[in-house]
């Protein structure tokens, strides 16, 4: 059975400083490692190539696409009206990590569930605090209301230093 197509080629980086594409046992040199400009290549050579059937076009050449891809390059980034120049929020930020983890953790769903009931508890308390004020000191107050909080849970029986006896 033949091994499919990938449609998303690896962009790698050969010993010589050089990025290149292996294609049908080929490799396709698109320029230094790391410039902007062979990013911008590499982008336009998949489009070229998933819309050719995953096949390289014929005589395709890397800088006859420079003309496109100093047009990606000068491209301004396009502003989020919805955020406007409000700071990112903990809880904006918790939300994305819970739909990052829905993806992530597809086949662990105790995780999934880990991961929300951590976040919701993030949020009860810092949820409204900018993400770039929220240091290792909230994070500690966090982790030690987790320490009381479980240590609620256990039978004192079984934890005799909580809750302190008199």
């Amino acid at each position: 059975m033949v091994r499919p197509k990938s449609e998303l080629l690896q962009l790698r980086a050969h010993v010589s400083g050089q990025s290149f594409v292996r294609v049908d046992g080929r490799n396709i040199y698109l320029g230094r490692t790391g410039d902007p400009l062979t990013l911008a290549r590499y982008s336009l050579f998949i489009a070229e190539y998933q819309a050719n059937g995953l096949v390289v076009p014929d005589g395709f050449d890397p800088k006859s696409v420079d003309a496109r891809a100093a047009l990606l390059l000068s491209s301004a980034p396009i502003p989020d009206e919805h955020l406007g120049d409000k700071p990112t929020t903990v809880c904006q930020l918790s939300e994305a990590y819970r739909e990052h983890a829905q993806t992530y953790y597809a086949n662990d769903p105790q995780m999934r569930g880990k991961i929300g009931r951590i976040t919701k508890f993030i949020d009860e308390d810092y949820g409204s605090t900018e993400a770039a004020k929220f240091g290792p000191v909230k994070l500690e107050s966090i982790r030690n209301r987790w320490v009381v909080a479980m240590s609620m849970l256990v039978p004192p029986q079984l934890n005799p230093n909580f809750p302190p006896h008199d």
